[in-house]
């Protein structure tokens, strides 16, 4: 996981579910999918956190769509979805938002060194 942290802030980047793709062929490749998420907290500052929130998820979505192969590695991206969560406790109000995205990538299924960690 990657992250942004502050003490009101945090984004992190994640990934999760990934499977073979059966659907889709090529020679000597296999392909994979994978669903890549974006958590992104925010506690209550002047600022509300839902609108503060909104702004994050902005600017991942737009750094995310300015180049949807993220540089050569994915063969597609597409958007799956957002959920929002609030804390009940408006004192100390928080937001979380998870936007997730389903990704498409080529292993190249000869070279067994793409399949290590």
């Amino acid at each position: 996981m990657k992250r942004r942290t502050t003490d009101d802030e945090h984004v992190g980047v994640f990934t999760s579910d990934e499977e073979v793709d059966h659907e889709v062929h090529g020679t000597g490749a296999d392909f994979r999918v994978v669903m890549l998420s974006m958590e992104i907290r925010v506690k209550k500052t002047d600022t509300d956190p839902a609108d503060r929130a909104d702004a994050l998820a902005r600017e991942v979505e737009e750094a995310l769509t300015a180049d949807r192969t993220l540089g050569g590695i994915l063969k597609w991206m597409g958007y799956e979805g957002t959920t929002e969560e609030h804390s009940a406790d408006h004192e100390k109000a928080e937001v979380e938002l998870t936007v997730t995205y389903k990704c498409l990538y080529r292993v190249d299924a000869s070279d067994m060194s793409s399949f290590a960690d």
